[in-house]
């Protein structure tokens, strides 16, 4: 009876350990098999469909498609008008919805392609989403609320923006408008330096012709009377729009030529030269230059983005078609890897990476040999040697490069504690290097705020000015900014004879008078004292307005 026994017990124990099949009779293992050749079929298929929507996107086929959507979509928009039929506005109605379909399409299709990360690297894609859910938001905010205010119309103005849509497709074009773009940084710096110009230009307006446009026919459109009629007037100058009218007006209300007046004339002459002939160029200049740039470098990109596309479509290819061969082929590697050693973490200094040329070519060895059946414990033994060397030469190199960082920083600290040093001459044959009130004085100079002060005060000089009155010049608003104007002198005059005793007067190299900026500094400090002295002891207005046409110059010591 016990083999009976065994027997059953053998056969139930074989029954467990089998595996249990399905329905179908089929083991577990097949089925995961058969699972995953669906899904390996169903990743091709999807990868075929995704590289022939690519495909068809980037097709000659559908940029004409896309170009027409576009121009009719433009057709659209420019026959709308007022007092339209009703068949025409039910017309566009659908049409837009017929467009905006379209595009949301494309744009989808073009997600799916190109994938979504891919798709917004893209500057253009990126205004194409941006108009379309633009375009969708309009739709949606008329549909739930059709009288009340969104700013629709503006939304509705974006529409237009698919025109620019023609620049993706239009290589020249599309170069063009790179090339401004690039080019906003110096077109920036530029409006920033005309707006400075025009400020400058209307502030001197204000004291030469401020309530002198007061004919008998009437005041002009044009004038100087408020500083931001002024404004306009420079700008309409630049322009060239009639400006020897205004130039006339300005001979005019001088005295006219034979009054005097004709000396006014440089005036208008200096605003059309510099600022016509000479700022607003430069924007020219600035868009032909970075245009010529986009176009050298669009060849290149064009080959580099065509070699990136190749070699990414046979990466894709390769692995679409090989993947089950190459998996038992990266099993087989691990023996391989095992002798090569990892690279150092990060080199730390050009010497180091000349201390450790021994560890490299142990490692160069070792690669070499990779394919050759090592042991084991030779392979560790080699490794643990080569780690040694390695932690030997980066303590020495270590201690070295604390020692260096040291002495540089004592160094830089040691020049940060003297800053700019002193002149080594005489100023005004008085003031040695070493005297006390000098090196006071070169210490307040190179103060670290010292600067932005004098440039607050400039600026706050400017708006003084341009806050004063020309019309009344005895109103109470100029009497309180005629005070402010004796603390800025003050000021100016304080910088003047701190930097004058720093730098000395012009004798030696590096002083104050050989810098154009200080010769203007000092032209406008000596009028404004000039005049303040004229003032003081009651004498005529017009070395006040001298004085005020000369501290308007002020204002470009923010260029410098």
């Amino acid at each position: 009876m016990r083999p009976k026994k065994s027997e059953t017990g053998r056969g139930l124990s074989k029954s467990f350990q089998q595996p249990s099949g399905n329905l179908f009779g089929q083991s577990y293992g097949e089925l995961l098999k058969r699972r995953k050749e669906r899904c390996q079929s169903c990743w091709r298929t999807e990868k075929r469909i995704r590289y022939a929507i690519r495909r068809m996107v980037k097709s000659q086929a559908c940029y004409w498609i896309v170009i027409v959507l576009v121009f009719l979509n433009t057709v659209c928009g420019a026959i709308e008008h007022h007092g339209q039929p009703i068949w025409l506005s039910n017309f566009l109605y659908y049409a837009e919805y017929v467009f905006l379909g379209l595009f949301i399409a494309e744009m989808l299709l073009k997600m799916y392609g190109l994938k979504v990360h891919i798709y917004f690297e893209s500057t253009f894609n990126i205004f194409d989403c941006a108009v379309i859910i633009g375009s969708l938001f309009e739709i949606l905010w008329g549909a739930f609320h059709p009288e009340a205010s969104f700013g629709i119309s503006v939304l509705r103005a974006l529409r237009l923006l698919r025109i620019f849509k023609v620049t993706r497709y239009w290589a020249s074009l599309r170069n063009l408008v790179l090339s401004l773009l690039n080019s906003m940084r110096s077109i920036i710096s530029l409006l920033f330096l005309l707006f400075l110009f025009i400020l400058i230009f209307a502030l001197l307006g204000m004291q030469l012709f401020g309530g002198d446009f007061n004919f008998d026919e009437g005041r002009p459109t044009q004038h100087f009377d408020t500083f931001v009629k002024a404004l306009l007037t420079v700008f309409q100058i630049l322009t060239g729009e009639d400006w020897n009218t205004i130039m006339y007006n300005g001979i005019r209300a001088q005295g006219g030529v034979s009054g005097g007046g004709g000396i006014y004339a440089v005036y208008f002459v200096l605003v059309m030269l510099v600022g016509n002939y000479t700022l607003l160029n430069v924007f020219l200049a600035i868009a032909v230059d970075n245009l010529a740039n986009a176009q050298e470098l669009t060849e290149a990109e064009e080959e580099q983005k065509l070699k990136e596309e190749m070699q990414a479509n046979g990466e894709n290819m390769a692995n679409e078609y090989h993947s089950e061969e190459s998996m038992p082929q990266a099993q087989v590697k691990p023996v391989q890897t095992l002798a090569k050693p990892s690279p150092p973490i990060a080199p730390l200094t050009n010497q180091r990476r000349i201390t450790g040329t021994s560890v490299a070519n142990t490692w160069v060895k070792g690669e070499k040999l990779a394919h050759a059946p090592l042991p084991f414990s030779q392979i560790l033994q080699d490794g643990m040697n080569a780690e040694r060397t390695r932690l030997e030469s980066f303590g020495k190199l270590n201690m070295v490069s604390i020692e260096s960082d040291d002495t540089a920083r004592l160094q830089g600290s040691t020049q940060q504690t003297q800053g700019k040093p002193i002149l080594p001459y005489s100023s005004m044959f008085i003031f040695a290097p070493n005297n006390a009130i000098r090196r006071f004085c070169h210490f307040v100079v190179n103060l670290r705020y010292f600067d932005l002060f004098i440039m607050i005060v400039i600026c706050a000089s400017s708006i003084a000015l341009a806050a004063e009155d020309p019309v009344w010049e005895h109103s109470s608003r100029n009497a309180i900014l005629e005070h402010f104007d004796y603390a800025f002198t003050g000021v100016f005059t304080i910088e003047l004879v701190l930097k004058v005793i720093d730098l000395g007067v012009v004798l030696h190299p590096g002083s104050y008078f050989r810098d154009a900026w200080n010769i203007l500094d000092a032209i406008v400090v000596f009028f404004a004292l000039v005049a303040f002295v004229v003032r003081v002891y009651g004498c005529a207005s017009s070395t006040g307005q001298l004085k005020e046409i000369i501290s308007s110059e002020k204002l470009l010591e923010t260029i410098g």
